[in-house]
C-alpha cells in the first residue's frame, strides 16, 4: 500500500473526508495543499513533510497507534471515566441529600435531579464511546 492509499484508507475507516483533513493541515501550516490531487492516482509524489504531518494528525486523533500507545490511551480514558463517575456521584449525592431532607421532592428539585442525571448519562456515554473506539482500532 502506498502513502496515498494509506491516507485514504485511514480517512474512510474513521468516517473522515478530505475537507476535514485539509482543515487539520491548514492548522498545521499547510494552507495550500491540494489534497484531492495529492490523493488521486494522477499524483506521482507525496511530499514527506505533508505525509509526516498527516500521520501526526492521525496519531493525535487516535486513528493510528502502536499497541503501547493504544494501551496508554485506554488507561488515560479509564482515568477520565473514573473521574466523571466520582464527580457525578458526588454531585448527585449532594443535591439528592439536600432535596430529600424534608421527605418531599418538589417540581424544581425533580427537574434539577433529572438534569443532573441526564448530564451524567451523556458524559458517561461519550467517554464509553471513546473507549470503544480505542479498543476497536
Amino acid at each position: 500500500m502506498d502513502k496515498r492509499q494509506e491516507v485514504t484508507q485511514i480517512l474512510l475507516q474513521n468516517d473522515k473526508n478530505i475537507v476535514w483533513l485539509k482543515k487539520k493541515l491548514e492548522v498545521n501550516g499547510f494552507p495550500s495543499v491540494d489534497l484531492y490531487y495529492l490523493l488521486s492516482e494522477k499524483s506521482k509524489t507525496f511530499d514527506s513533510d505533508i505525509y509526516d504531518t498527516i500521520r501526526s494528525i492521525f496519531r493525535n486523533e487516535g486513528f493510528i497507534s502502536s499497541e503501547s500507545e493504544r494501551c496508554e490511551r485506554f488507561a488515560d480514558q479509564l482515568i477520565q471515566v473514573n473521574g466523571i463517575i466520582a464527580h457525578s456521584t458526588y454531585l448527585l449525592n449532594s443535591n439528592a441529600t439536600e432535596f430529600i431532607k424534608d421527605n418531599l421532592l418538589d417540581y424544581r428539585e425533580k427537574k434539577k435531579l433529572l438534569e443532573i442525571t441526564e448530564k451524567i448519562k451523556n458524559e458517561f456515554n461519550s467517554e464509553m464511546e471513546r473507549i470503544e473506539k480505542i479498543i476497536e482500532r
